[in-house]
């Protein structure tokens, strides 16, 4: 049935007729039989086929008796129509009438302004223009309460499609938001896994160079058996040449001048600490020793291996770190490196850092560690004894 009428609105004719007779054939109540009826001979009306079509319209009404007063009220209003065009304007007043106490009764607005309008064509028809025009006012009436009607129905639409959009825009928002929070989450999630592998590169770092700050404070202490045993040639005046550990050994081509040259240095730094001196210069130790600088140059250049700087440089580092490997020893580092012969503790930093490849205090540090695991086991270097050997102490 719905089809039906549909198509009958649409004015697709041949299509209504198909439903509406279907509809008909399988119809069991008296108001699906009287809305197929309807269609029916409205269709025949649209056709230019008023015979059938009243045929239709009576079988409509043999089934309007129905509790369905939408309809019987359709039926009605849809025969009205039907007698006023075939001018029996009498009878479609009788029959609009009836239409209009059953939309009073069910309260249909939206039928009461077409038969109002209609019963005023019928009027009008039949010569009662006074009752015409009080139906074309109450059409008016009916037709201003129905735009009324529906334009409150539509204010009633837009607020809520507002309030949907509102609520639509706000879960949007709280998405939005909830999507933000888990941004910052992730970020940082990322940040404090990028800091915990920083933190563990750094732990890492930081115990590899421990580890190799510890094997050079080792080999400094072996180290110290062979300069202890050069220093005693040195002070006894044997005239040996330096022992491969200690990074001077003799060169066969040198000759024999700049070889005693070199020795004659040494016994004189060695035994009278002259590298303590911070004025010391490469002048004073050539005229020291009966000799000039240009030589004095060549021989620690050639025996050495380094220059006047650097050969100084080395043997003050020596002592200090004889002073750093003293357990008992709380000299601060910048008396210390004034004490060797440093003019700053900048210097005396750089130098220590270049040679020794260990920050003094580090070293001081991590020689205490060796000296108390040693003393603890027992049988590691200086268990018995804390003073490092081949540096002396400060005087």
């Amino acid at each position: 049935m719905i089809c039906a009428d549909l198509y009958l609105l649409k004015e697709q004719y041949d299509s209504a007729l198909k439903y509406a007779d279907e509809a008909l054939s399988l119809a069991q109540e008296s108001s699906t039989r009287c809305q197929a009826y309807r269609i029916l001979g409205s269709v025949m009306d649209a056709g230019k086929q008023p015979d059938k079509a009243r045929a239709y319209y009576l079988e409509a009404l043999k089934n309007s008796h129905s509790p369905d007063i939408i309809a019987t009220m359709e039926l009605f209003l849809d025969y009205g129509k039907f007698l006023l065009e075939n001018g029996e304007a009498g009878k479609a007043i009788g029959y609009f009438k009836q239409a209009s106490r059953l939309a009073k009764a069910r309260k249909g607005f939206l039928y009461r302004y077409q038969i109002y309008f209609n019963l005023a064509e019928a009027c009008r028809a039949s010569g009662d223009y006074a009752q015409a025009l009080l139906y074309y006012d109450s059409s008016h009436t009916e037709s201003v309460k129905l735009f009324n009607i529906e334009k409150e129905q539509s204010i009633n639409e837009l607020r809520v499609r507002y309030q949907v959009e509102t609520k639509e825009r706000e879960i949007h928002r709280q998405e939005m938001a909830v999507a933000k929070a888990n941004q910052k989450i992730y970020l940082l999630a990322a940040c404090l896994l990028i800091l915990v592998l920083i933190a563990g590169g750094a732990w890492y770092l930081y115990l590899r160079r421990t580890k190799m700050y510890r094997k050079i404070v080792q080999q400094y202490h072996e180290f110290s058996q062979t300069e202890k045993r050069y220093v005693s040639t040195l002070k006894a005046g044997v005239e040996t040449p330096l022992d491969s550990e200690s990074g001077q050994q003799e060169n066969v081509e040198t000759n024999a001048k700049e070889w005693n040259l070199f020795k004659r240095v040494e016994q004189l730094m060695r035994s009278g600490h002259l590298y303590r001196d911070n004025s010391l210069t490469i002048e004073k130790l050539a005229s020291l020793i009966g000799t000039n600088r240009t030589y004095l140059s060549m021989a620690l250049n050639h025996c050495a291996q380094t220059s006047f700087n650097g050969y100084i440089n080395q043997l003050r580092v020596q002592e200090a770190i004889g002073i750093l490997s003293d357990p008992s020893n709380d000299t601060p580092l910048k008396d210390i490196g004034y004490q060797v012969g440093f003019n700053t503790i900048s210097t005396f930093y750089r130098a220590f850092q270049t040679i020794v490849n260990v920050p003094p205090s580090r070293f001081r540090e991590e020689n205490r560690k060796l000296l108390a695991a040693a003393r603890k086991a027992g049988n590691g270097p200086h268990a018995e004894d804390t003073e490092t050997e081949g540096y002396p102490a400060q005087k």
